[in-house]
């Protein structure tokens, strides 16, 4: 029970913060899929980047839009005297080379940047920071996963077949939502089945189980 209770608020967190290739039978409701994350350090920074296909505006509001590749950058410095600095940048290459302004997330301590991308990367790279008192380079590796997104993609559906039948069937406007997590070592998915009003949130180990769930207003 101590265990479960923080997964509860995990899938609240997720749900608030609001990656594609065929994953399954459901893949044309499928709006957002995250399945690559990359993280690295140095001696002052801890970078994280969240590889992903999404629609553009990103909106629980049950309809699918335009997909674009993006990559997300978190940027952390380790000592709390050079958290609030400005005019910070952050440059990588994956296909080309992308540059991307950063901004201060309170809720996270760290700089954020969402940087519409041509290809995702499939190996490490390494992220140039720009703005403190000299240029610093991190090389990020992709984190080992044991399950994949569509591994969980189909774990939720078979769990929730009794709903996504009934939309299907009624032609009621859906869509999915499926999110990599990694927190203290571990993986998870997040899977939110978003209707126009409602998101069934599910929460799917690594061993492809759902071990939690919660029904959430739409923001």
């Amino acid at each position: 029970m101590k265990k479960i209770l923080p997964l509860f608020l995990l899938l609240s967190c997720c749900f608030l913060l609001c990656s594609c290739g065929k994953t399954s039978d459901y893949s044309e409701y499928v709006s957002q899929i995250r399945e690559n994350c990359f993280t690295g350090e140095s001696d002052s920074l801890a970078v994280t980047a969240y590889a992903e296909m999404r629609e553009y505006p990103l909106k629980s509001d049950g309809f699918v839009g335009e997909m674009s590749n993006y990559l997300i950058l978190k940027i952390r410095f380790k000592s709390d005297q050079n958290m609030l600095k400005t005019d910070l940048s952050a440059h990588f290459y994956i296909d080309k080379e992308y540059s991307a302004d950063l901004s201060f997330r309170a809720e996270t301590d760290s700089y954020v940047a969402n940087v519409r991308v041509d290809k995702l990367p499939e190996e490490g790279f390494t992220v140039t920071l720009v703005g403190g008192e000299k240029p610093e380079n991190v090389t990020l590796m992709k984190a080992p996963v044991s399950i994949t997104a569509d591994k969980a993609l189909k774990a939720a559906t078979a769990y929730k077949k009794d709903l996504l039948t009934k939309l299907v069937a009624d032609k009621s406007d859906f869509e999915i939502m499926i999110r990599l997590i990694l927190q203290g070592g571990d993986a998870y998915y997040y899977v939110g089945i978003t209707e126009t009003e409602f998101t069934t949130a599910l929460l799917i180990s690594s061993e492809g189980k759902v071990i939690a769930e919660k029904r959430l207003k739409n923001q």
